[in-house]
């Protein structure tokens, strides 16, 4: 049975792909991993005022990525096919993006956790643009999709999460760093350092569309 229709039943087009029913992914232990993750980690993310960062976060190392809007999802690579997985079990098959996945992952399997988006003529893509994207049936504009990975959750039969996140971010690049529609959100070291009362690190201008993680990648 091919990879696709053995994670998930019910399956209708989407573009020139297709799309499980939310709920129809079959490896309910898979489920619970990505229902986990999504809760633990994705989850634990809030936002936080420019000013009140002195007072939440501690002075040090940390790893600065761009936000990216969207849903976040799943690749998920198994012999030799690359499947987007959303926290909900709804599974998306045979798509640009995953296509494009196969080609940079050549023999690698495991789980990567990302941000599924729908790139927009102008301006920053937005939840609706990928709604609007994964609405429309066998219409869909599947091209505009695209999955940026910021965590690796398998790597092969390793547990990643157990690495430092320096580990994991290397191993997101050297699987996706050259993508467009599958890629690995480009991240960079900084060093925060409180300074009468404001944080000194990221660019102040950009801060409002920056994702900040400990050493640890929490």
């Amino acid at each position: 049975m091919p990879l696709p229709t053995a994670l998930a039943t019910r399956w209708q087009p989407l573009g020139s792909g297709r799309q499980s029913a939310p709920g129809a992914l079959r490896d309910a232990r898979l489920a619970a991993r990505l229902a986990a993750y999504k809760r633990e980690v994705a989850g634990a993310y809030r936002s936080l005022a420019l000013d009140a960062l002195d007072t939440v976060l501690h002075a040090g190392p940390c790893w600065v990525s761009p936000k990216c809007d969207g849903m976040t999802a799943v690749l998920h690579r198994q012999d030799g096919v690359t499947v987007v997985i959303t926290p909900t079990g709804q599974v998306l098959a045979d798509l640009p993006l995953t296509r494009e996945a196969d080609q940079q992952f050549g023999d690698w399997h495991g789980l990567l956790a990302g941000e599924l988006s729908a790139v927009t003529d102008a301006g920053r893509p937005t939840i609706y643009s990928l709604h609007a994207a994964l609405g429309g049936g066998a219409a869909a504009p599947v091209d505009r999709l695209c999955c940026a990975a910021f965590d690796v959750l398998q790597d092969g039969t390793e547990d990643a999460q157990a690495l430092l996140y320096a580990q994991r971010a290397e191993c997101l690049q050297a699987l996706l760093g050259t993508g467009t529609l599958a890629q690995a959100v480009p991240v960079r070291a900084a060093q925060m350092v409180p300074i009468r009362g404001h944080w000194a690190g990221p660019d102040r201008r950009l801060a409002r569309h920056c994702t900040l993680k400990s050493p640890r990648g929490g």
